[in-house]
């Protein structure tokens, strides 16, 4: 192998060190923002959960306040009034 030709290996050989390292740092920039798009989608979903389960005990509200309306229904405006005031 002449001088010229191992001259020429090496610098193919930075041309791909360079290029991988380029890559490398894309490949990381790539994961960090995978990442943030991951968190915000499980932000998401807690988000959903919690609104699930504000529904959930908003229908079973209704639901007691429409058994009390059948059952007294000259209680429900108090029972109305004292939920309202102490879930606040």
């Amino acid at each position: 192998m002449s001088f010229r030709s191992s001259e020429t290996a090496l610098e193919e050989q930075r041309r791909m060190r360079e290029e991988l390292q380029s890559d490398v740092g894309m490949s990381k920039e790539r994961v960090q923002e995978l990442q943030r798009e991951l968190e915000s989608v499980v932000e998401q979903l807690g988000d959903a959960r919690v609104d699930k389960h504000e529904d959930s005990r908003r229908k079973k509200k209704q639901e007691i306040v429409e058994n009390f309306k059948r059952l007294y229904p000259g209680v429900v405006c108090f029972f109305n009034y004292y939920y309202f005031f102490y879930s606040t």
